[in-house]
């Protein structure tokens, strides 16, 4: 099953390397972290936020889209100050997923044949071998 089918991210700016020249502007005038410490409490913060949201009694979408956009913008400000793309960062984990995932469907083939075969359990053996395998 391919995911990604060695696809190359389109060549134009993407939305996170504009959130990014976002952030960078802001700390062109002082307005940013001199530490990691604040960034990954920030994140932590977010995924609070997000997880309020998504388990609210009344899930609204509107409000998840909010959250999960300030979580996004969060990481990307951890990107940023680790000096890594942010679109070479998640092409490396698209093709790592994608080739985990190749060796998940070649262990389910080689033993009952379908993925509905398997538990999500099984499945999670599968995933940790192909981990282990690199």
């Amino acid at each position: 099953m391919c995911l990604m089918c060695n696809e190359k991210p389109k060549q134009r700016t993407s939305t996170m390397q504009q959130a990014v020249a976002i952030q960078q502007a802001a700390s062109q005038h002082g307005f940013d972290w001199q530490s990691l410490a604040p960034v990954m409490d920030k994140i932590r913060e977010e995924i609070d936020e997000v997880n309020e949201e998504l388990t609210a009694e009344v899930v609204q979408r509107e409000r998840v889209t909010d959250e999960l956009g300030d979580l996004l913008f969060a990481v990307l400000n951890l990107v940023r100050h680790a000096q890594v793309d942010p679109d070479v960062a998640l092409q490396s984990a698209n093709e790592k997923f994608s080739r985990r995932f190749q060796k998940v469907t070649e262990s389910v083939a080689s033993g009952r044949g379908a993925f509905s075969d398997y538990s999500l359990d099984e499945l999670e053996l599968f995933w940790q071998q192909a981990k282990r395998k690199g």
